[in-house]
C-alpha cells in the first residue's frame, strides 16, 4: 500500500480510549489531512495498558510532526464533544467497523485512516494490530509482536511499535543521500563549550548542585555534568527549596538509592538542565552536535524544544509556550565521550492549534516556531553522564559554499569518569 508522501502529506493523530471512549473531530477540521492515525487503547495487564497506548500516541505524535512539516495534530481532549457516539458501540469489530469510523470522521476520498490496537500480554511484550481504510477498501496490514526486556521497557517498546507503524505507512525519514549537500554556520547556541561563566555557567540555567553541576573534565575544560544516583524524593525537596530561593552552592549531600534503583532520579523524573531562549526564524534547518559520555547502556538525550507567544486566559496576556520538539538520543557505553549529531528541519507551517478568542469563541491557527531551548537530559541507568562542546549549527545558504570556522575547541576525547560530581 502506498504511504503519504513527505513532503504533501499532512497527518491528524487522534487517542481513543475503548473504555472512556472520547469523541473524534469534525469533518471539517480534517480537510488537509491525507492520514489519520487512531491509537485505541491497549488492552490486558491494567493500567499498564493504557500507559503503553498512551506513550504510542505521544511519539507518533511527536516523530510524525518531525518528519511532516506541515502535519496536522489534534489530541481527544480538544474533539471530546464532537462526535456524539462510542466507537465500541458501533456495530462489527475490526477491520469491519472502519467504514463507520471513516463516516463519523467525516473522511473525503483519497483520505488514510490507520488504527492501531493492540494487548499487553506481560510487563515487557505487547501484541499489535495495523489496519487501514482507503477509498472504502479496508486491510489487515499486519499483527505483530513486540518484546523488550529493559527495566525501562515500556519506552523501549513504544518506540518499536512506533517505527513499525511510520515504516508501514511510508512516513519514514529520506536516506542521508537524498537530502542536498548543505555547509554549517557558527553555532547559534552560546556557550555550549561550558568555557564562560561566573559562579555558574553564562547562557545556562543555574545547576542545582545535587543532580547537575558545572564541571571540569580532567584536561581543566568546563562541561555539565549529571549524576542520576540520588533520591528522588531528596531532589524533589531540593528542586522545591531552590523555586524558594535556595542557593545551588549549598545542596545538601546526596542521598544514594540501593539495587535496583528505582527510587532514584535516574529511574523516574531524570535531570535536566536549559539553555538561554534563542530566536529563530522558520524554516530553516539545523545540526545539533554535542560530546556525551556516560555509564554503559546509558540513555542520554538533548531536546530541542520550539516555543511561541501564546494567549494565556481571556484577558489578553500571553506566554511562551512549546508547541514543537525533537531530540538527539545519546546511548553511552561507559567509556570515553563520544560524538553525537542529528539534523533537523523547524517547519514553516507547524501544526494546527486552537485558542478562544475574547467573546469566547475557538479560532484555529498555526503559530511559528519563535524562539529555541535546548533541555539536556540523562536518566537510566543511575550513575554519571557529561555534555560538552554543545552546537547548534544552521545551514547556511546555499550559494555561500565557503564554511565558516566554527569557534569552538575540538570535541574532547575525556578519560575515564572520576566518579564525582564536580562544581566549579
Amino acid at each position: 500500500m502506498q504511504g503519504p508522501k513527505r513532503h504533501t502529506a499532512a497527518v491528524l493523530i487522534a487517542i481513543v480510549a475503548l473504555t472512556v471512549c472520547p469523541a473524534l473531530v469534525a469533518a471539517a477540521d480534517l480537510n488537509d489531512a491525507a492520514s489519520t492515525f487512531l491509537v485505541l487503547e491497549f488492552q490486558g495487564q491494567g493500567t499498564a495498558g493504557r500507559k503503553l497506548a498512551d506513550s504510542v500516541q505521544v511519539r507518533l505524535r511527536r516523530q510524525a510532526t518531525s518528519l511532516l512539516p506541515d502535519a496536522y495534530v489534534v489530541s481527544w481532549i480538544e474533539i471530546e464533544n464532537q462526535l456524539g457516539g462510542q466507537i465500541d458501540t458501533l456495530s462489527g469489530g475490526l477491520p469491519e467497523t472502519l467504514p463507520q469510523i471513516a463516516r463519523r470522521l467525516g473522511l473525503a476520498e483519497g483520505q488514510n485512516l490507520y488504527v492501531l490496537r493492540g494487548t499487553l500480554t506481560d510487563k515487557g511484550r505487547a501484541e499489535v494490530e495495523l489496519f487501514s481504510h482507503t477509498d472504502g477498501q479496508q486491510k489487515h496490514l499486519w499483527q505483530k509482536r513486540f518484546s523488550a526486556s529493559s527495566e525501562r521497557w515500556l519506552p523501549l517498546l513504544s518506540q518499536q511499535i512506533v517505527e513499525a507503524v511510520l515504516q508501514t505507512t511510508g512516513v519514514t525519514r529520506p536516506p542521508p543521500a537524498s537530502r542536498p549537500a548543505v555547509t554549517w554556520g557558527r553555532s547559534i547556541l552560546p556557550n555550549g563549550d561550558f568555557q564562560t561563566g561566573g559562579e555558574f555557567p553564562a547562557h545556562w540555567a543555574r545547576p542545582d548542585g545535587l543532580c547537575t553541576f558545572w564541571g571540569k573534565s580532567p584536561d581543566g575544560n568546563g562541561l555539565a555534568r549529571f549524576d542520576t544516583d540520588v533520591s528522588q524524593d531528596q531532589a524533589l525537596e531540593w528542586w522545591k527549596a531552590i523555586e524558594a530561593g535556595a542557593d545551588p552552592c549549598s545542596a545538601p549531600k546526596p542521598i544514594r538509592t540501593q539495587p535496583p534503583h528505582y527510587d532514584a532520579v535516574g529511574g523516574n523524573y531524570g535531570a535536566s538542565l536549559y539553555s538561554d531562549w534563542i530566536e529563530i526564524k522558520p524554516p530553516c534547518r539545523l545540526r545539533l552536535s554535542a560530546d556525551v559520555r556516560g555509564p554503559r547502556n546509558g540513555q542520554a538525550k538533548i531536546f530541542v524544544k520550539g516555543y511561541a507567544l501564546l494567549p494565556k486566559g481571556k484577558e489578553g496576556r500571553t506566554e511562551r509556550r512549546e508547541i514543537w520538539q525533537t531530540y538527539l538520543q545519546c546511548d553511552t557505553d561507559g567509556g570515553p565521550a563520544k560524538v553525537y549529531a542529528a539534523e533537523f528541519e523547524i517547519p514553516g507551517k507547524p501544526a494546527q492549534l486552537s485558542k478562544l478568542d475574547k467573546a469566547g469563541e475557538r479560532q484555529l491557527h498555526r503559530p511559528q516556531v519563535q524562539w529555541l531551548r535546548l533541555m539536556l537530559y540523562a536518566y537510566w541507568p543511575v550513575g554519571i553522564y557529561e555534555f560538552d562542546n554543545v552546537l547548534l549549527q544552521p545551514a547556511k545558504p546555499l550559494e555561500k559554499q565557503q564554511r565558516d570556522h566554527v569557534q569552538t575547541r575540538p570535541h574532547a576525547q575525556h578519560g575515564p569518569h572520576d566518579g564525582q560530581p564536580q562544581q566549579q
